[in-house]
């Protein structure tokens, strides 16, 4: 860990014990072939798969979808295969639902462990432009980029912060406390475990707070996708008001590749 500062010196061991491997990724415009990592676009649907619709049978826009043989190995995960993320871009919420966060009525997560790159669907349903609410601009498609998978470690805005770092956690509370409530040191762990931007597995980033406390415990971070916008390249990801959302799944149904009790969640400031 070379980018521990010297107030965290104390604390490396209980920092490091909550290492996990994570893969990050940037975004980059243009078109992409159905079967490939991207966000936005058309999606991979071999012929005679139905389209995902929410429960009124209208269709789901696709958010995102990772090939896993074009990402970095990542303990856990699938080596091959798409694996998909869907939202209701009819729902002022973007299909997500706060009282059942793992119904898949406004959202869907489908995986599709055999890719072929012939026999597939070309003809996809039309989203409405005025009334379709997504992260990005309705038509658009960005390719996914990944970076080599590196260890990251338990963010800040993370439900078990307090009870994995105990002593890191009472000594940022006693500075910032002593200080006028200076948040500066909380600044500076951010940096450290950073849980920004787009990643896949590792340690979730939010706007306000963990909505996993309580019932949804056991959920690990399945994908992430952050805002993010600029005149350089081209790209547009917009959760509300700079806000970011993330896909969570039980480390078992990860294992049995079952995503039918994904949790999906996003916030902004």
């Amino acid at each position: 860990m070379t980018d521990i500062t010297p107030e965290f010196a104390p604390y490396l061991d209980e920092i490091l014990a909550t290492a996990k491997p994570s893969v990050c990724f940037t975004l980059q415009a243009g078109p992409a072939e159905l079967w490939d990592s991207k966000v936005g676009g058309n999606p991979y649907l071999p012929d005679g798969m139905e389209y995902p619709k929410n429960s009124e049978g209208r269709p789901l826009a696709l958010l995102a979808q990772i090939n896993f043989a074009q990402m970095p190995s990542l303990p856990g995960y699938p080596a091959d295969g798409i694996l998909q993320f869907y939202l209701d871009g009819n729902d002022d919420l973007m299909g997500m639902d706060f009282d059942n966060p793992c119904g898949q009525n406004g959202f869907r997560v489908l995986y599709h462990p055999e890719i072929q790159t012939e026999g597939l669907q070309r003809h996809f349903p039309a989203h409405e432009g005025e009334d379709c609410i997504l992260p990005f601009p309705l038509g658009s498609e960005y390719r996914i980029l990944f970076q080599p998978a590196a260890a990251q470690y338990m963010t800040l805005e993370d439900h078990r912060f307090a009870d994995s770092l105990p002593s890191l956690n009472r000594f940022l509370e006693e500075a910032a406390e002593k200080d006028g409530y200076d948040w500066s040191l909380h600044e500076k762990y951010a940096q450290v475990a950073n849980g920004s931007t787009h990643r896949i597995g590792g340690y979730p980033y939010f706007t306000q707070y963990d909505p996993r406390e309580g019932g949804l415990a056991e959920y690990e971070l399945l994908f992430q996708l952050d805002s993010e916008w600029g005149d350089e390249g081209g790209i547009d990801v917009m959760w509300g008001d700079a806000g970011v959302g993330g896909f969570f799944i039980r480390p078992e149904d990860l294992k049995k590749r079952d995503f039918s009790q994904v949790a999906y969640n996003w916030d902004c400031c």
